[in-house]
């Protein structure tokens, strides 16, 4: 006789069904929510980029309004009755809050976290780059996100992730990387640059003793930094520093410098073709990203018989704000084949604080590995 089955077993799944349908949800998690995750980034993205532009509306229209004048950071002047405080409109960010159309502006994207709200009203202390006018007196104000995220990363952490988000060619890196360095350099020098070690180092590579052969010259420092590398030679026409990040410079107190700051790209010069005497570069070449475009510019701006004076930093591993890795022969063939060389010296590194020290110790020159190339030539007419 037949076996019927019992059905008050009832049927389920097997442990290798069961198995594999969690192997499915999980596949389909991985594949769902990093798609979900990139939705509500750009969604904030969105977020904080419409918040923004209410706040950059709320700036130009309060500047219309009080004879293109640039709102303080707080106003002094704006207190309490009693004196000991400041009202809340003194603040830049109640005083703008009045123009914008938007009163639910407590979400900042990016700068969560960082907005507290008082009285209604936030108070972004993320926010304060976008402070103060034309002078910016302390250099923890940053121009941009870019700029400003840098100073919230541990020191220990900071080289590795800039490292290798260069590796990466991540946009705007380089750029970052090199703009705090000069931050740092600034709070290093207590808060004004120190440049006079211009004069002597300049000098010293053109092979000069003082500064009677700039007299009259217009004169340029290539990647000059936000120092103020020429502010030394007073005899000159005309001094011009040239570098890509010139507009964050300004942040930095360029301006009170006399010298003329134009900005670059990595691949041209916005000067006259033949328009400058002398064109100096400190261990600046290795930072360009296109170094035949640049070599190509620098021979366009010099005037015939102009003098290029320059300081290499030869076969220097690349990094991220170095990604040029120079030697002998790229710079003849790019630079110096179309020049007169007058001078030519090399040295190794010297120790630090004092890394020009085999220039004048009588040290053999090194013919291989990284080392210092000083030049002096002439764009031949």
């Amino acid at each position: 006789m037949a076996r019927h089955p019992d059905n008050s077993e009832g049927k389920g799944f097997t442990l290798l069904e069961l198995l594999v349908m969690i192997a499915v949800l999980v596949l389909l998690l991985a594949v769902i929510l990093p798609a979900l995750n990139n939705a509500k980034l750009v969604a904030k993205q969105v977020v904080c980029a419409a918040q923004m532009k209410q706040w950059t509306l709320a700036a130009l229209a309060y500047t219309s309004e009080n004879n293109e004048t640039v709102s303080p950071y707080a106003d002094t002047c704006d207190r309490t009755n009693s004196g000991n405080a400041l009202n809340p409109d003194a603040y830049w960010y109640n005083r703008l809050s009045h123009y914008l159309t938007n009163e639910n502006y407590g979400q900042w994207g990016m700068l969560s976290g960082s907005a507290t709200k008082t009285s209604g009203r936030p108070t972004p202390k993320a926010c304060r780059f976008i402070s103060t006018g034309t002078t910016i007196t302390d250099p923890d104000y940053y121009k941009g996100m870019s700029m400003l995220y840098l100073k919230y990363i541990p020191q220990s952490l900071r080289s590795y992730l800039l490292k290798f988000a260069g590796f990466l060619r991540i946009p705007g890196v380089k750029h970052t990387s090199e703009f705090y360095y000069w931050h740092t350099q600034l709070k290093n020098d207590g808060g004004t640059f120190r440049n006079s070690w211009y004069r002597g180092l300049m000098l010293q590579i053109a092979g000069e003793t003082d500064q009677d052969f700039v007299t009259g010259k217009v004169i340029a420092d290539l990647g000059c930094g936000p120092r103020g590398s020429l502010c030394w030679a007073v005899n000159a026409k005309e001094r011009v520093g040239i570098d890509v990040l010139v507009d964050q410079y300004r942040l930095l107190g360029i301006d009170s410098q006399n010298m003329t700051y134009v900005t670059s790209t990595e691949c041209s010069i916005p000067l006259d073709s033949d328009s400058v005497d002398i064109l100096f570069t400190i261990n600046a070449m290795d930072h360009v990203d296109n170094f035949e475009a640049m070599c190509r510019e620098i021979l366009r701006i010099l005037k015939p018989g102009g003098e290029f004076i320059a300081s290499f930093n030869l076969e220097e591993p690349a990094s991220v704000c170095e990604p040029q890795t120079l030697t002998e022969e790229k710079i003849q063939q790019a630079l110096l084949g179309p020049m007169k060389v007058m001078s030519y010296r090399m040295a190794k590194h010297g120790p630090h604080g004092n890394q020009y020290l085999h220039f004048s110790d009588g040290s053999e020159p090194p013919t291989d590995g990284p080392r210092y190339l000083w030049v002096r030539a002439k764009k031949q007419v």
